[in-house]
C-alpha cells in the first residue's frame, strides 16, 4: 500500500484454521464430546500485555476458567495438535472468554462459534457490535461484560454455561451453522473478489474524502445508481436464515 492506494472499507477477520469441508467432518466425528462447564481461556502469554496480568489472575483466581497458556516464542502446546486435535480443543467446553490484545474482533471470535460456543466478550471491543447487531447477540448467546474484574468474569462464567444448558442442541448448533455460512476464510476471499468485481462493473467510484473514522485519502465509495448495465452483487446470506439450519452436533454434558 502506497500514500495514493485506493482504500475500501475493512475486511473481518474470520475463522482460517479449518475448511468448511473439515469443520463439517470434524462435528460429525466428534458429536459425543461431552463438554466442560468452564470457559475456555487459550491465550499466547504476550508479558508485555496488560492481558498477561489478568491471564495469570484467572489461571490461578478462578476455578470457572480453563486457562492453558502458550510462551510467545514457543506455540507447541498447541499448533504441535492435528487440525481435528485443536478443534477438538474448542469442542470440549460450552464457552470461551474473548480476550483481545487491543480491542480487536480477533480469529477466536469465530473460532469459538464454529465449535458452538457461548462468547463472553468485553463491551471494550469497539467493533463487535457493528459485525454482531445486539438483536444477533441475542439469539447466539453472546455475553457482554462492561470490565475485565474476576467477580464479572466468574459472574458471565457461570451466565454463559447457563445459556449453553438452556439453548441446548439448538444453540450449539446455531453458533455453528452462523460461524460456517459466514465467517469462514472462503467467505472473506469472496467478499473481496465480489468488491473486485463491482469495481470492473462500475458500482463504485473513487473520493479523496474523510469523515469521522477515517483519515483523507482515496477512498472507494459505491455509486447511488449504478449503471444500467452494472450487475447488482449477490444478496449476503442472511445471518437469521442460518440460525434456522440443523445439523447433528455436540451435546453439553
Amino acid at each position: 500500500m502506497t500514500p495514493v492506494s485506493c482504500l475500501a472499507s475493512h475486511v473481518p477477520s474470520c475463522c482460517a484454521q479449518w475448511t468448511k469441508a473439515e469443520a463439517t467432518e470434524f462435528v460429525e466425528r466428534f458429536a459425543l464430546t461431552q463438554r466442560r462447564d468452564q470457559l475456555l481461556v487459550n491465550y499466547v502469554d504476550y508479558p508485555f500485555s496488560p492481558r498477561s496480568q489478568v491471564l495469570h489472575a484467572l489461571k490461578h483466581n478462578v476455578p470457572e476458567a480453563d486457562v492453558r497458556l502458550m510462551l510467545a516464542d514457543d506455540r507447541s502446546r498447541y499448533f504441535s495438535k492435528s487440525r481435528s486435535d485443536r478443534y477438538q480443543e474448542w469442542l470440549e467446553h460450552k464457552a470461551t472468554l474473548i480476550l483481545p490484545l487491543d480491542r480487536d474482533v480477533s480469529t477466536r471470535v469465530f473460532d469459538a462459534l464454529l465449535a458452538g460456543q457461548v462468547l463472553v466478550v468485553p463491551e471494550t471491543v469497539a467493533d463487535f457490535d457493528g459485525l454482531f447487531p445486539r438483536s444477533l447477540q441475542s439469539q447466539l448467546g453472546i455475553v457482554r461484560i462492561p470490565d475485565l474484574e474476576l467477580a464479572t468474569i466468574r459472574d458471565a462464567a457461570a451466565k454463559a454455561i447457563q445459556i449453553f444448558d438452556e439453548q441446548g442442541l439448538d444453540g450449539a448448533i446455531a453458533r455453528y451453522r452462523y460461524a460456517l455460512e459466514n465467517h469462514m476464510l472462503v467467505n472473506r476471499i469472496g467478499l473481496i473478489l465480489q468488491t473486485l468485481k463491482g469495481i470492473a462493473d462500475g458500482q463504485f467510484t473513487v473520493k479523496f474524502d474523510r469523515d469521522q473514522n477515517r483519515p483523507y485519502g482515496l477512498w472507494l465509495q459505491p455509486l447511488l445508481t449504478s449503471p444500467a448495465h452494472a450487475k447488482q452483487p449477490p444478496v449476503r446470506q442472511n445471518s437469521r436464515q442460518a440460525l434456522v439450519k440443523k445439523k447433528s452436533f455436540a451435546t453439553g454434558g
